[in-house]
Parts: structure tokens; C-alpha cells; sequence
């Protein structure tokens, strides 16, 4: 549904509402302008909306957002985690044809799947969706997406994630 305002997310918890998905897609907030055209607080006062409204919040971020470095996507994953969501998730970006993006780069799957992974050590009570096989159900072969245990992008990720991080037990 998207954003809206604090009054319409009020109406749709009073008919019976309980949990809502809004992906705040990144941390950064000149590439969030970029790509969204309004400015990420406006997106963060929506998810502050949504949790002191009593909802089952889900956000996340997209891996591969053109403009995005690992330090902004580790950015991304800690957002989420001092926002206190209950769900979160990472999609790799999917250039559609027709858009402002359609010639950019697709996001890699493997650095999707490590953001998952880190999402899972970092937030061990929510709800990390997971990604799903392409066309599962619809007539379409299977393509189960797997990690070649890409070391590389996983031993970056967890840095700019260990440099962002104060873990229990450092303070």
C-alpha cells in the first residue's frame, strides 16, 4: 500500500489490520532523494507512524541500488535494527525496462543473500524473509537462487558491519 498518512494507517488498524510492509529501501539519505524523490525522514516518520500504531512492522533494504556501497548497505541492515522492526528483508535490485534504471546494473544475488545471512546475526528476533525460487507455482521452471559462498563479499559486508557496530559486550 505504500505510504500514507498517519490518519489512513489509524483507519486500516481500526478495520482489522495488523501488520504492514514498508521498505525503507536505503539509510542513505542523498540516495534515497535520489531514487524516491522525497527525503528519507519522510519515510522514517511512516515506519515510526506504523510501529506506534501497534503494527507488525516490516521493512528492508534493496542490495545493488545503483549508487549503493557496502558501507551504505551495512547502513541499510543497522537502520533497520535500531528502528526495531518486526520483519525484515533484502532484495537484489531488478532494473525494469522503461525506467530512469532500466540500463542499470542488476544487484548480485550472493551479496543479497550475505545481507540476509548478516541480518539473521544482527536482528535475531525478527523475521528475516527469505528470497524464494523464481516462478515457483506459476508454470515456470524453478530457478533456486544459492550462494557459491561468494567469501569476498561476505567478509566485506561484515566489516563495514563490525566498523558500525557495538556489540554486547564491547561498551
Amino acid at each position: 500500500l505504500g505510504d500514507k498518512s498517519r490518519e489512513e494507517y489509524a483507519y486500516l488498524r481500526e478495520q482489522g489490520a495488523t501488520s504492514y510492509i514498508l521498505k525503507h529501501e536505503t539509510a542513505d539519505p542523498a540516495l534515497h532523494l535520489r531514487h524516491r524523490f522525497y527525503p528519507l525522514e519522510q519515510r522514517m516518520a511512516h515506519l515510526q507512524d506504523l510501529l506506534s500504531l501497534g503494527y507488525r512492522v516490516g521493512t528492508g533494504t534493496i542490495v545493488g541500488l545503483p549508487g549503493q556501497t557496502l558501507e551504505m548497505l551495512a547502513d541499510d541492515i543497522l537502520l533497520a535494527r535500531s528502528l526495531g522492526v518486526h520483519m525484515c528483508s533484502a532484495s537484489p535490485f531488478v532494473p525494469a525496462a522503461g525506467t530512469p534504471l532500466s540500463e542499470a546494473e542488476p544487484g548480485d544475488v550472493d551479496l543479497t543473500l550475505n545481507a540476509l545471512a548478516v541480518m539473521r546475526l544482527v536482528m535475531p528476533a525478527a523475521l528475516v524473509l527469505r528470497l524464494r525460487r523464481y516462478g515457483a507455482g506459476q508454470g515456470v521452471p524453478p530457478v533456486i537462487l544459492t550462494s557459491r559462498d561468494d567469501a569476498a563479499s561476505h567478509r566485506a559486508l561484515a566489516e563495514a558491519i563490525e566498523a558500525r557496530c557495538v556489540w554486547r559486550g564491547d561498551d
